[in-house]
């Protein structure tokens, strides 16, 4: 066994040092899978608190930073949206890392141990956690967290692609059993986890929010929200399970660096979390973080975009960051403007299963027709994924538009004649007029060249039944899985091009060597390219900027996942 420190970590378990994120950039080595013993043990080092901004002075500690609220359904990390805040108030095993030479590290665990088989994880914990209620933290609570998170009935969309690799996953997900047979707990801080097949994706899934250790009896002191959501792969509602904060003891117990102190989804008071004192890692600077509940509910009235609406209250002192900021507007009032990598790529996917789109000659003539770098402003050309992940191809990122091609219906083919073509948003209600925008152009021109029509965008069931259904991916980690998992999810046929789709996935999933595993994702978008499955249009909001004001001190947002509050802190003689 071959133990390495977080700061020399050389195993990637899952990046190859030839593509690695930023690599061209970076001055720290990488290595990929291959030199590596297998029987490799990871351990976690503690580093302190992230440096203060250039300039800053010493951090002090004390005061309540304000932000935007931007939580529609749930405080529950198993079916929530809430990815940002879920970073200040739960941890999990491990967590990602935006630097490449070590992009999964050891979180609540100590260490991390691969099997010679790859196939068994060994995670050691880290002594003495406790909730943030200050009661201990144990395996086993990890063990009943993730059951809760694959049983039917809990109606999570992710649990099955997170945890869905170990031993005894699918019974409980079919309801067969209640108990994650490929979970041992030999001790308090030992757990030992059974795949079905090796994986260099498992750590990354494990880094989900699904994935995230629960007070058992907090959470069966939650409130249960009737309202209905439809689960993954179900036309039909389901109530989902929630935490309407009602009182003192029903707020979440976490595991973060700060905790929940006053708040719920629905209600109107604004949502505040404090610093942790029984955090595993180094104290917050802040005292706490307000959540400033009216820039969601006025935003969302339609009367005022929720951008405009959210620097107005900037510009009033009601909030100190505002998301959405355009670059040039900054004045020199106090602001610092920040910049966000874009999240994630918008695409358009072609149901096969039904007319027109089983025609693969139409499926390419409506890419041929689609001048994808031509309706972004800045004139790029897409892949499904984009240089700051590993996998990507420069020469899968090309605009396959084509004024020149030419459909040829078949005999007795007439698409003028076919009612409009319905399609359906598979994303947060906040995205649909950005994505309107930017897919209709393409609809326009497949109508000119090929006679169809499309319907009026609509938000549908899932799966939807017929049509076109746009898909937004999130990028949540710097992985191709992170993307190709989204398209294990389209489209519930069994014999067409998205079943090939799943099993080309499942290879690349169950393969232990991450070069091997990078080389099956580069296939499978050749394969969707090649039979005209998808048409990437956008990469999510393009840049992002914010607004930050100038006494907010070591505001580095995380492009992956962690904890971004944590470092911050209040320079009160700024102004």
């Amino acid at each position: 066994m071959k133990a390495i420190s977080q700061m020399g970590l050389r195993l990637t378990l899952g990046i190859a040092v030839a593509i690695a994120l930023w690599a061209c950039n970076s001055a720290e080595p990488t290595a990929d899978l291959s030199d590596i013993a297998v029987d490799v043990e990871v351990t976690a080092q503690d580093d302190g608190q992230t440096e203060s901004a250039p300039g800053s002075d010493t951090p002090t500690s004390g005061g309540t930073l304000k932000v935007m609220f931007a939580c529609l359904e749930s405080f529950d990390p198993v079916i929530g949206d809430c990815h940002a805040l879920f970073d200040e108030v739960y941890a999990r095993l491990v967590t990602l890392n935006d630097n490449p030479a070590a992009p999964v590290i050891p979180d609540l665990a100590e260490s991390y141990r691969l099997s010679d088989d790859g196939k068994t994880y060994t995670f050691t914990l880290r002594r003495d956690l406790k909730f943030s209620d200050g009661s201990p933290l144990s395996a086993l609570d990890f063990k009943w967290s993730w059951e809760r998170a694959l049983r039917p009935d809990t109606g999570s969309t992710n649990a099955r692609a997170a945890l869905g690799l170990i031993d005894g996953a699918d019974d409980v997900i079919s309801g067969e059993s209640d108990q994650l047979s490929g979970v041992e707990i030999p001790d308090d801080r030992t757990l030992r986890v059974h795949l079905t097949a090796p994986s260099s994706a498992f750590l990354f899934n494990v880094a989900d929010h699904v994935a995230t250790p629960l007070k058992r009896a907090n959470v069966e002191a939650w409130g249960t929200d009737t309202q209905g959501f439809p689960r993954d792969g179900d036309s039909g509602a389901t109530s989902r399970v929630r935490s309407e904060a009602t009182g003192p003891g029903v707020l979440p117990i976490g595991t973060g660096p700060f905790r929940f102190s006053q708040g719920s989804i629905h209600g109107d008071e604004n949502m505040k979390i404090e610093r942790n004192p029984f955090t595993h890692g180094p104290a917050p600077h802040l005292d706490g973080v307000e959540y400033v509940k009216d820039v969601m509910e006025a935003g969302s009235e339609g009367d005022l975009d929720l951008a405009e609406w959210s620097f107005g209250l900037y510009q009033n002192g009601a909030i100190d960051i505002a998301g959405f900021a355009n670059p040039d507007t900054v004045s020199d009032d106090g602001t610092n403007l920040v910049r966000n990598l874009p999240d994630g790529v918008v695409f358009l996917a072609f149901n096969t299963a039904v007319e027109p789109f089983d025609d693969i000659d139409l499926r390419r003539a409506l890419v041929a027709a689609s001048d994808v770098a031509g309706v972004q402003e800045g004139g790029e050309a897409l892949s499904l994924m984009w240089p700051d992940v590993p996998g990507y191809i420069p020469e899968l990122a090309i605009n396959r538009f084509n004024p020149d091609h030419q459909f040829q219906p078949t005999e007795g083919q007439d698409l003028r004649s076919l009612r409009p073509i319905p399609w359906c948003i598979w994303t947060n209600e906040s995205s649909g007029l950005f994505i309107l925008a930017h897919v209709e152009p393409h609809f326009d021109s497949w109508r000119e060249a090929t006679g169809l029509r499309i319907a009026d965008n609509s938000r549908c069931e899932y799966p939807p039944e017929d049509g076109v259904i746009h898909v937004y991916i999130q990028l949540l980690y710097a992985d191709p899985h992170s993307i190709f998992e989204a398209f294990s999810r389209l489209f519930p046929d069994t014999t067409g091009e998205y079943a090939q789709v799943r099993a080309m996935i499942a290879e690349a999933e169950s393969t232990a060597d991450s070069v091997v595993r990078l080389q099956r994702y580069t296939e499978i978008e050749q394969y969707l390219h090649e039979q005209a499955l998808v048409l990437p249009v956008i990469r999510s909001w393009g840049e992002i900027y914010e607004h930050v004001r100038n006494t907010v001190r070591g505001y580095n947002p995380k492009l992956y996942g962690g904890s971004t509050y944590s470092s911050v802190w209040l320079d009160r003689e700024a102004r």
